[in-house]
Protein backbone atom coordinates (compact mmCIF):
# COMPACT_ATOMS: atom_id res chain seq x y z
CA UNK A 1 0.00 0.00 0.00
CA UNK A 2 1.84 3.04 -1.37
CA UNK A 3 -1.05 5.91 -0.33
CA UNK A 4 -1.87 6.90 -3.78
CA UNK A 5 -4.80 6.16 -5.19
CA UNK A 6 -6.00 4.47 -8.67
CA UNK A 7 -6.04 6.70 -11.58
CA UNK A 8 -9.94 6.90 -13.25
CA UNK A 9 -9.69 5.58 -16.53
CA UNK A 10 -8.66 7.93 -19.30
CA UNK A 11 -11.38 8.78 -22.20
CA UNK A 12 -11.01 7.59 -25.53
CA UNK A 13 -9.79 9.75 -28.85
CA UNK A 14 -13.52 8.40 -30.63
CA UNK A 15 -16.86 10.55 -29.82
CA UNK A 16 -20.30 9.55 -31.11
CA UNK A 17 -21.36 10.81 -34.32
CA UNK A 18 -21.70 14.85 -34.87
CA UNK A 19 -25.42 16.05 -33.91
CA UNK A 20 -26.95 17.99 -36.66
CA UNK A 21 -27.33 21.60 -36.20
CA UNK A 22 -30.15 22.48 -34.30
CA UNK A 23 -32.90 24.99 -34.61
CA UNK A 24 -32.74 26.91 -31.19
CA UNK A 25 -34.75 30.04 -33.28
CA UNK A 26 -37.97 27.23 -33.22
CA UNK A 27 -37.30 26.29 -29.57
CA UNK A 28 -37.49 30.62 -29.10
CA UNK A 29 -40.38 30.22 -30.85
CA UNK A 30 -42.08 27.83 -28.80
CA UNK A 31 -41.02 29.17 -25.37
CA UNK A 32 -42.50 32.76 -26.87
CA UNK A 33 -45.55 31.42 -27.85
CA UNK A 34 -46.02 29.58 -24.52
CA UNK A 35 -45.51 32.53 -22.24
CA UNK A 36 -47.24 34.69 -24.62
CA UNK A 37 -50.20 32.50 -24.21
CA UNK A 38 -50.01 32.50 -20.59
CA UNK A 39 -49.66 35.42 -19.75
CA UNK A 40 -52.21 37.01 -22.38
CA UNK A 41 -53.78 39.30 -19.59
CA UNK A 42 -50.67 40.61 -19.14
CA UNK A 43 -50.63 43.06 -22.50
CA UNK A 44 -46.81 44.54 -21.70
CA UNK A 45 -45.83 41.31 -21.84
CA UNK A 46 -48.40 39.38 -24.37
CA UNK A 47 -48.26 41.38 -26.85
CA UNK A 48 -44.31 41.60 -27.88
CA UNK A 49 -43.90 37.78 -26.57
CA UNK A 50 -46.55 36.92 -29.33
CA UNK A 51 -44.73 39.05 -32.33
CA UNK A 52 -41.28 37.51 -31.60
CA UNK A 53 -42.85 34.04 -31.22
CA UNK A 54 -45.05 34.63 -34.95
CA UNK A 55 -41.06 36.00 -36.18
CA UNK A 56 -38.73 32.96 -34.68
CA UNK A 57 -41.91 30.92 -35.88
CA UNK A 58 -42.04 31.89 -39.65
CA UNK A 59 -37.93 32.36 -39.21
CA UNK A 60 -37.99 28.90 -37.85
CA UNK A 61 -39.95 27.19 -40.69
CA UNK A 62 -37.73 28.68 -43.15
CA UNK A 63 -34.66 26.93 -41.63
CA UNK A 64 -36.52 23.53 -41.52
CA UNK A 65 -37.54 23.78 -45.00
CA UNK A 66 -33.56 24.20 -45.92
CA UNK A 67 -33.72 20.73 -43.78
CA UNK A 68 -33.05 22.04 -39.88
CA UNK A 69 -35.14 20.04 -37.64
CA UNK A 70 -37.80 21.19 -34.93
CA UNK A 71 -40.04 22.54 -37.51
CA UNK A 72 -43.26 21.75 -35.81
CA UNK A 73 -42.37 23.36 -33.04
CA UNK A 74 -41.69 26.55 -35.19
CA UNK A 75 -45.32 25.99 -36.61
CA UNK A 76 -46.11 25.09 -32.62
CA UNK A 77 -44.67 28.76 -31.69
CA UNK A 78 -45.99 30.36 -34.57
CA UNK A 79 -49.10 29.41 -33.65
CA UNK A 80 -49.25 30.74 -30.06
CA UNK A 81 -47.79 33.67 -30.72
CA UNK A 82 -51.06 34.59 -32.97
CA UNK A 83 -53.68 32.69 -30.68
CA UNK A 84 -52.00 35.10 -27.73
CA UNK A 85 -52.34 38.51 -29.16
CA UNK A 86 -55.95 37.45 -30.38
CA UNK A 87 -56.57 36.55 -26.90
CA UNK A 88 -54.63 39.81 -25.55
CA UNK A 89 -57.09 41.84 -28.20
CA UNK A 90 -60.37 40.30 -26.90
CA UNK A 91 -58.72 40.91 -23.18
CA UNK A 92 -58.45 44.10 -23.93
CA UNK A 93 -61.78 45.06 -25.82
CA UNK A 94 -63.86 43.36 -23.09
CA UNK A 95 -61.73 45.28 -19.85
CA UNK A 96 -62.75 48.72 -21.85
CA UNK A 97 -66.57 47.23 -22.62
CA UNK A 98 -66.68 46.26 -19.05
CA UNK A 99 -65.31 49.84 -17.62
CA UNK A 100 -67.75 51.54 -20.61
CA UNK A 101 -70.73 49.99 -19.18
CA UNK A 102 -69.57 50.88 -15.63
CA UNK A 103 -68.98 53.66 -15.91
CA UNK A 104 -72.31 54.46 -17.75
CA UNK A 105 -74.39 53.07 -15.02
CA UNK A 106 -72.47 54.87 -11.95
CA UNK A 107 -74.96 57.36 -10.99
CA UNK A 108 -77.93 54.50 -11.13
CA UNK A 109 -75.92 52.50 -9.38
CA UNK A 110 -75.18 55.49 -6.26
CA UNK A 111 -78.31 56.36 -6.62
CA UNK A 112 -80.01 52.60 -5.51
CA UNK A 113 -77.05 52.46 -2.82
CA UNK A 114 -78.56 55.83 -1.58
CA UNK A 115 -82.05 54.70 -1.61
CA UNK A 116 -81.25 51.45 0.31
CA UNK A 117 -82.60 51.26 3.74
CA UNK A 118 -80.97 50.92 6.33
CA UNK A 119 -81.27 48.08 9.10
CA UNK A 120 -81.04 48.81 12.20
CA UNK A 121 -80.46 45.64 15.13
Amino acid sequence: MSGTSPQPPQPSGTFGPAQPAGNGIAIAALVLGIVGLALFCLRYVSIPCGVLAIIFGVIGKNKAKQGAPRGGMAMAGLIMGCIGIVLTVLWLAGVAALLGFARAKMPEIAQQLQNMPTSAP
